[in-house]
Order: C-alpha cells, then structure tokens, then sequence
C-alpha cells in the first residue's frame, strides 16, 4: 500500500510543457497551476501527497507556512537543502510505515527509493496517471448527471 506520493515539483514541471502554457515554466503561476491540479488529485485518489520545490527564497518558505494539510503537503526547501535531499531522507523515514512512491526524472532519487522499498514512476507517466484519473472522474460525473436526469425525467412524467 502507498503511504506518501513524493513529487519533485521542478522536476514534474519541466516534463509538464503545458501545465500553464502562457506562463514561464518555472513561475509563481505555473507552480501555483501544477499545487491546484494536484489538490485535486490527492482529493479525488485519497493518496497523500508531498510536493516538494527547491525553495531557496524566504517569499517561498513564508508561502509553504499557508498549504498546512496532512493529505496535501507543499515543501519549500531551505537554501541548505535541494528537494532532492528531501525526497530521498522522506523516502527513508515513510519506509517505515509502507511504501512510498516517488515522482521524478532523476535517477540518483530514483535509485535511492528503490533502495529503501519505495516505487517509482517517472514524470511521464505520472502525467498520464493523472490524465487517466481525470478522465475517469469526468466520465463518471458524466454518467451520474444522466441517471439523475433520467430519474428526474421519469418522474416528471409520472405527474
């Protein structure tokens, strides 16, 4: 069972080109566009999720301070630490409690996971693990709003 999805946000975001297509790739806005998709993810998977962006920059240690949620965590690492640090020292401390899953490109992270019992899965196909889901959500609400319309209906022509 997966305890914690760990995701290197930077990393996410160069594979993501289209995340938030107008703005710079590594923006206030297209970080801020990739925390709302992943909100949604984790509320709909049930999957706790660490994002985790190399902060460096006290306007981001101070935005970290505002996204306090156990199912949801936003980290901004301090300039002594990268995410990558992070991600592999996480990965060593959920070990404990099941199996973690890491989102990333970078190899010396992936290798590290795999080393503490963890899975990983590359940016690409989280991207499409999500699109999945999505997808799967829309046509579910889709086919709801027709059993609801139907009910609603049979029972406009009752009366």
């Amino acid at each position: 069972m997966i305890v914690r999805i760990l995701i290197d946000g930077y990393n996410l975001l160069y594979a993501w080109k289209h995340v938030a297509a107008d703005k710079e790739r590594y923006s206030e806005a297209a970080r801020d566009r990739l925390i709302e998709i992943l909100r949604k993810y984790a509320d709909t998977s049930l999957a706790p999720i660490t994002l985790i962006f190399d902060g460096h920059s006290q306007e981001c240690l101070r935005k970290q301070q505002t996204h306090l949620d156990p199912n949801f965590e936003i980290i901004y690492t301090s300039s002594n630490q990268s995410a990558d640090q992070l991600i592999e020292r996480a990965a060593f401390l959920y070990s404990k409690y099941g199996q973690v899953l890491a989102v990333t490109n970078d190899i010396a992270i992936r290798n590290t996971v795999i080393a503490c019992g963890g899975t990983i899965c590359s940016c690409d196909n989280f991207l499409l693990i999500l699109q999945n889901s999505f997808q799967e959500i829309s046509l579910r609400v889709k086919y709801h709003n027709h059993q609801t319309n139907n009910q609603f209906n049979r029972r406009i022509k009752r009366h």
